[in-house]
């Protein structure tokens, strides 16, 4: 007799949480999501991305002055100058009251940016999900498919969360890198690099943070 019934598939061994990503997960994730930056609202887009870089660049400065600042002040302060020492811990109070304004507004602007491209890359997913009836098809797909409207939600919420934090973060330590480079090459003078009989300088770099 033969068997009407088909075979099913082998299960797959990897279990959810184990799962590699697609090689072509990040091509096509820029695809859907970096139109944002194209779409209707792009200016909003631009405006709220190049504020935010903006402010990353004043973290880093406030940062970078206030180290220079507190290196003066253990220098200056040991000469037994009080007035100029007074005068420093104001210029350092300043500073730290600058870096609370800086880092507020820049918390708030990268908040929105997260809020906005979430918003538009949930419309966009919704609007791909229910075209072709696909909401109705779904429930004829075996597997698990509770409340997909929620997990669309939820993972959207996490992408782009998550990439505006990791870019941010990969970005304000490159900054800190060169800045932090900076301030130390000057502190501790040009190296001498001897090479056999052969000695030269490395001149310090300056970047304008100090």
């Amino acid at each position: 007799m033969a068997a009407n019934a088909t075979t099913p598939a082998p299960a797959s061994n990897a279990s959810p949480g184990t799962q590699r990503p697609r090689p072509d997960f990040f091509r096509r994730f820029i695809r859907l999501g970096g139109a944002f930056w194209q779409s209707e609202r792009k200016w909003r887009a631009r405006s709220l991305t190049a504020t935010l870089v903006a402010l990353t660049f004043a973290q880093v400065l406030v940062r970078s002055r206030s180290t220079s600042g507190a290196c003066g002040c253990s220098t200056r302060s040991s000469s037994g100058r009080l007035q100029t020492f007074f005068l420093l811990i104001g210029v350092l109070a300043l500073i730290i009251v600058t870096n609370v304004l800086i880092t507020t507004t820049h918390l708030r602007v990268k908040r929105r940016l997260q809020v906005e491209w979430r918003s538009w890359l949930t419309g966009r997913v919704l609007d791909e999900w229910l075209s072709a009836g696909r909401h109705y098809h779904v429930s004829f797909v075996p597997g698990e498919h509770d409340n997909p409207d929620q997990r669309i939600a939820e993972d959207i919420r996490i992408s782009t969360e998550f990439a505006v934090d990791l870019a941010h973060s990969l970005f304000y330590c490159v900054l800190l890198l060169v800045s932090f480079t900076q301030i130390l090459w000057t502190l501790s003078g040009p190296p001498q690099v001897e090479l056999g009989v052969v000695s030269s300088t490395c001149p310090a770099i300056s970047c304008g943070w100090r």
